[in-house]
């Protein structure tokens, strides 16, 4: 049970305190909807107040348009750019790990393969201030790594971060967030 390319959505959701309601599929029920779907996959975003039945697909898309909703993205253009930075190199970290989820690698290959990831993620950290990954104040960046942080707790990798102190601290600073320490109290088994 992998959380997958949603959790990023659901942390954006629950940091803002918006409510949502929070469908996960059997491969069963999925293969019924599939055809339905924008590009046959999940997740997918749908609002109550859109009475044309429009939905939003993609999860870096849906995540986007969320965290532009609830200012999760800087003060500025650049703050904009400086957290894209960091969900494509968090993009890459994701790669590694769906890597270890489908077995096709061990998790100290999938460690190895993520140190340079983390390192350079750890260093821009620290360019940035140390606080935050833009515009020193959090963003959806911060909440996709926080996300990455919990599936290597899962698969039983997050040791790797003993050597990234600044981004342990971040993790740590974003996960006693009262609204997302609650969604991690309550969905999170680990």
């Amino acid at each position: 049970n992998i959380p997958g390319r949603a959790e990023l959505i659901r942390l954006i959701l629950a940091y803002a305190g918006e409510p949502f309601q929070n469908k996960t599929l059997s491969k069963q029920e999925f293969d019924i909807i599939k055809g339905d779907l924008p590009y046959g996959q999940v997740p997918v975003l749908e609002q109550e107040e859109d009475l044309e039945g429009d939905i939003l697909a993609q999860s870096m898309a849906i995540a986007r348009y969320l965290a532009e909703k609830h200012n999760l993205v800087g003060f500025d253009e650049f703050d904009r750019a400086h957290a894209d930075e960091i969900v494509d190199a968090m993009n890459d970290v994701e790669q590694i790990l769906a890597g270890l989820v489908a077995e096709a690698m061990t998790i100290e290959d999938a460690m190895e393969k993520m140190s340079g990831s983390l390192g350079n993620l750890e260093r821009r950290l620290t360019l940035r201030g140390g606080q935050f990954f833009a515009g020193n104040t959090i963003t959806w960046a911060d909440l996709y790594f926080t996300g990455t942080v919990l599936l290597l707790r899962k698969l039983q990798a997050s040791k790797i971060l003993n050597q990234y102190p600044r981004l342990r601290n971040l993790n740590k600073r974003i996960c006693a967030l009262p609204n997302i320490k609650s969604w991690i109290d309550t969905h999170w088994v680990i």
